[in-house]
Parts: C-alpha cells; sequence; structure tokens
C-alpha cells in the first residue's frame, strides 16, 4: 500500500537537494548571473557609446552640409564674378573688333574714294580724247 506520509528518506532527499542547490548556486548559478550581469552592463554601456556617435557623427554630418553650402555659395559667387570678367571682356573684344572693322571700313572708302577720282580723272581723259577722235573723224581734219 502507499504511505502518504513522510517518512525518514524525505528528509534525506530533502538534505540532498539543499545540497545540491547550495552547491550548484555557488558553482554555477551565481557566476552565471555575475557574467550575465556583467555582459548587460557592457551592452548598456556599448548602446550608450553608439548613441553617443550617433549624436557625434550627425553633429559632424551637419557641419559638413554647412561647410559644403558655404563652398557651393563660394562657387556660385567666383562663377557669377568670371562669367561677368567674361562678358565685359567679351564686350571689349566685340568693341576692338568692331573699331578695327570701321578702321579697315574707312580705309577701303578712303581707297574706293581715291580710286574713284583716278578713275573718274581717267574717264574724263578717255571722253575728251574720244572727243576729238570723233570731231576729227566728223570733220575729217586734225584738231
Amino acid at each position: 500500500m502507499i504511505d502518504l506520509f513522510p517518512n525518514a528518506t524525505f528528509f534525506v532527499q530533502w538534505a540532498l537537494f539543499l545540497i545540491a542547490f547550495l552547491t550548484l548556486r555557488q558553482a554555477v548559478f551565481l557566476p552565471t548571473l555575475k557574467i550575465l550581469k556583467a555582459r548587460q552592463e557592457k551592452t548598456d554601456g556599448e548602446r550608450q557609446r553608439a548613441d553617443q556617435l550617433e549624436g557625434e557623427t550627425e553633429k559632424m554630418f551637419l557641419q559638413i552640409e554647412a561647410v559644403l553650402a558655404q563652398a557651393r555659395t563660394r562657387g556660385l559667387k567666383v562663377k557669377e564674378r568670371q562669367r561677368g570678367e567674361a562678358t565685359q571682356h567679351q564686350a571689349q573684344v566685340f568693341r576692338r573688333v568692331r573699331e578695327a572693322g570701321q578702321r579697315h571700313l574707312q580705309e577701303v572708302q578712303k581707297q574706293v574714294e581715291s580710286r574713284g577720282h583716278e578713275v573718274a580723272l581717267q574717264l574724263r581723259q578717255y571722253a575728251q580724247q574720244l572727243g576729238r577722235d570723233l570731231a576729227e573723224k566728223v570733220l575729217e581734219r586734225p584738231l
């Protein structure tokens, strides 16, 4: 039959359980808990460090963006200044070419006028000679 009341083995089992528990507690559980706690503290420390580094990275990124914005602004100013200088240079070149063209045109006009006067003089002389020749032929005698 089954005996429901504790007998002497109950106390022996209880004593063995306590000995095993205390031994495992000292040899396994406490060192494991200590390792887990140290690991948790290290993880928390690394998380805080990662958050701090992320904040620093964000600050650096903003600084880089600010420097890039300043560089873009300076670049645009330099570009506009150079564009203005190029426009002025272009205007000067056009003015010089226009002046050179005007001078050349004036020289050509002078040459045309000079040559025109020469040709007109030659035509007058030729017309006079032709008139004399015609008069001599009509009159049939030299003039």
